[in-house]
């Protein structure tokens, strides 16, 4: 939607990409202060705890940021891979804890601590204890894991784009 910002002058293209990044990670942030009248109503105790819920959404957005990255350029030339993305973040919804719990896969055994070593397991699992104001008791090697996909997906995302920019803006 920017192509004549592009071609018209010169900056860092990366711009894009993360200004919808953090964009939403300021929305998301911003829209959790609705959660602070549901504290008080449930009488949620205010602790500490709260702060895994903007760590949660941060997490949540670089996440996705790095993912944007790699598929930015990428999408320039093959612009359905907007609408297959929405599939797929549709599909998240089921092999990430949104309609289930950690504590519900790891009561499975085995199969449900496979679950969550899903990358979004420990943002949405930190956002959730936040709230209920516990701390996160997930399993040391599943949130080490979750960090590790993290950093991994920005370096290969960061390396992707700055490989493929110049090439994507032929496409616009």
């Amino acid at each position: 939607s920017n192509a004549q910002i592009i071609h018209t002058a010169y900056f860092p293209r990366v711009i894009f990409p993360f200004a919808s990044t953090v964009g939403n990670i300021t929305v998301s942030l911003g829209s959790a202060f609705v959660l602070i009248p549901l504290i008080l109503i449930f009488n949620t105790p205010i602790t500490v705890h709260l702060l895994w819920i903007p760590a949660g959404i941060v997490m949540a957005g670089l996440l996705g940021g790095g993912f944007g990255l790699v598929f930015a350029s990428l999408n320039c030339r093959v612009r359905d891979i907007e609408h297959l993305f929405r599939f797929i973040v549709r599909a998240g919804f089921f092999f990430s804890p949104v309609m289930w719990t950690a504590e519900m896969a790891l009561e499975r055994g085995e199969m449900g601590t496979l679950a969550l070593w899903n990358p979004m397991a420990t943002p949405i699992t930190m956002v959730r204890h936040g709230i209920e104001g516990h701390a996160v008791d997930l399993p040391t090697g599943v949130a080490l894991s979750s960090f590790a996909a993290l950093s991994l997906i920005l370096l290969i995302g960061s390396i992707v784009f700055s490989m493929q920019e110049r090439e994507a803006v032929k496409y616009l």
